[in-house]
């Protein structure tokens, strides 16, 4: 996978360019059914990023685990434990989610971010709608 990363709109309006740097992340995923209602997932990989003027790559390693419990009704709630860690640098954040099916084809998924070190910014919250297009 390769990532730009941008600049934040309020460096941006402070003369940085929109353009902050790119990271190339190879990953490995598995996954892991258990029965009928239990889903697990892992997604690991190293990740390198380039920012622009410094002759220095940091290289990250990344560890995303999660397991769901998925409701007869196709919802589902679970918790994703996300672990970022370099030289001198370890970051980990629990996210409880859970998924609300709407229809046969819409859902609307819902987590939250919760930092386990505060060291760079507090809790967060995304809610996101998902469409699942018919099946041949």
């Amino acid at each position: 996978m390769h990532e730009f990363r941008a600049h934040s709109f309020y460096s941006m309006e402070r003369g940085r360019g929109m353009l902050k740097g790119t990271s190339i992340s190879p990953f490995f995923i598995a996954a892991k059914r258990w029965g009928n209602r239990i889903h697990s997932l892992v997604y690991t990989g190293p990740e390198w990023e380039f920012t622009p003027g410094e002759s220095k790559k940091e290289l990250l390693g990344l560890v995303n685990a999660s397991m769901h419990y998925v409701l007869p009704s196709g919802h589902f709630v679970g918790v994703e434990v996300n672990e970022e860690f370099g030289k001198g640098y370890n970051s980990l954040m629990i996210r409880p989610q859970m998924k609300l099916v709407l229809n046969n084809r819409l859902a609307v998924g819902v987590l939250s971010g919760i930092p386990m070190n505060y060291t760079e910014g507090g809790m967060s919250f995304m809610v996101r709608v998902i469409y699942e297009p018919r099946r041949k």
